[in-house]
């Protein structure tokens, strides 16, 4: 029977360590990829021509095994499965958590601790009242009832203290009075610029008649918000080596997980304001490069994720729609304005302005994420027609924050 590509089963690790580019992780989850390339590398073939009297041709030497080819994974971001407040393991909820844990560089901090209930609140002065502070440390991000049946979803910028009854001071106003209700608590990725040393990834990929490992792989990855479909995390990995092995007969087994996110209905925010917005993307910011070692199996030992010296920053691109109605950007009035996002505003030789700027992607509980940079700066803001209306093509920049408990860019799912 010839084989079938969809009967693919692609199972991930994370290695041991940042060191770890070889061993078989002691737990694999079964992934449930929408795109994917996990096909056969080549040889290097190292071509001959010696000098020879009578002009005789040489085949090549077979070098290492080409590692230069980008393999794809295209994945749904779903939220956390049976999330309700209390403590929750993503690796055990989510089938994408160990994947944010290597392209993010580090392991979520996850929510600890005993559900806790929203008390009541100053939606204007952005405070939240809980029974316990002790579980929300600054940066977790949060989903509360206000008023009942009306969720919010914000993060968590200040405390009154590090346990007992009080105020947590989140990032942006909402309105409605606050419900008493469970305050569901998210899985919280930091993409922190200090750590270039990642855990690096590894895949198998089996099919009914062969099986393939990749080892010590690594990617930047790419979130895809367009509305009205899932929300997609697009990577594309490298690998320090890759080898073929005996076939099994592939087992699957679904991993738990929450619903996908739906791009419908839900926020981008600038400050405390929302806007109406579209084709919204997150590029993870940072450039690899190969870690070159004789000792390595193909000539390669692992990579290195450079996040300062000229790489890239994390950048978000966003189509808002240009006008003086509530949710879109006028030219000279409102925060912010064109003029304010284009800098107009400013001198020469000042710094530009930063924005507390945050995507949320779904409105429920297991369904949700949440995805903030609190310093980040314009830098493109151009009036594009779409469907016939003015809209502004606009990028940011994720720089890093005042606040050292934040990031330049974070990920939350819940």
């Amino acid at each position: 029977m010839s084989d079938q590509d969809s009967r693919l089963v692609l199972s991930f690790g994370k290695h041991a360590s940042a060191v770890d580019f070889s061993a078989t992780p002691g737990t694999l989850v079964h992934l449930l990829p929408e795109k994917w390339g996990f096909h056969s590398p080549s040889r290097v073939n190292l071509a001959r021509s010696p000098a020879h009297p009578q002009n005789r041709l040489f085949p090549g030497l077979a070098g290492p095994i080409d590692m230069s080819k980008a393999h794809e994974l295209e994945v749904i971001l779903r939220g956390l499965s049976g999330n309700t407040g209390a403590a929750i393991d993503p690796e055990t909820t989510n089938d994408t958590a160990r994947l944010l844990d290597v392209v993010m560089g580090t392991d979520s901090i996850d929510p600890a601790g005993a559900v806790t209930t929203a008390t009541g609140g100053t939606p204007a002065s952005r405070i939240l009242g809980v029974t316990e502070q002790a579980g929300f440390p600054v940066g977790i991000v949060v989903m509360f009832q206000a008023p009942a049946g009306t969720f919010h979803v914000r993060q968590v910028r200040a405390r009154a203290g590090a346990s007992g009854a009080g105020n947590l001071t989140l990032d942006r106003v909402w309105t409605g009075a606050v419900a008493t209700s469970n305050v569901i608590r998210f899985a919280r990725w930091r993409d922190d610029p200090a750590v270039h040393e990642h855990i690096h990834g590894f895949f198998r990929a089996e099919w009914t008649n062969d099986r393939r490992d990749y080892r010590g792989g690594m990617s930047r990855a790419t979130f895809d918000f367009t509305v009205g479909q899932y929300a997609r995390l697009m990577t594309s990995w490298m690998f320090t080596d890759v080898a073929d092995a005996a076939e099994l007969a592939p087992t699957f087994t679904e991993q738990t997980t929450g619903s996908g996110l739906v791009n419908v209905n839900n926020s981008f925010f600038i400050g405390d304001a929302a806007f109406y917005a579209t084709d919204l993307k997150i590029e993870l910011g940072g450039s690899m490069g190969a870690r070159g070692a004789s000792s390595g199996p193909q000539g390669v030992q692992g990579y290195r994720v450079t996040k300062g010296a000229g790489a890239p920053k994390t950048r978000y691109s966003v189509k808002l729609q240009r006008g003086v109605s509530a949710g879109e950007i006028a030219d000279s009035t409102g925060t912010p304005s064109m003029n304010s996002l284009q800098a107009w505003d400013k001198a020469l030789g000042d710094s530009y302005a930063t924005f507390d700027i945050a995507a949320q992607v779904g409105t429920v509980a297991g369904a949700c994420g949440y995805f903030p940079a609190q310093a980040a700066s314009c830098v493109k803001c151009e009036v594009v027609i779409v469907d016939g209306y003015k809209h502004l093509d606009v990028e940011f920049e994720c720089n890093s924050p005042s606040d050292v408990l934040l990031s330049p860019f974070e990920a939350h799912l819940g």
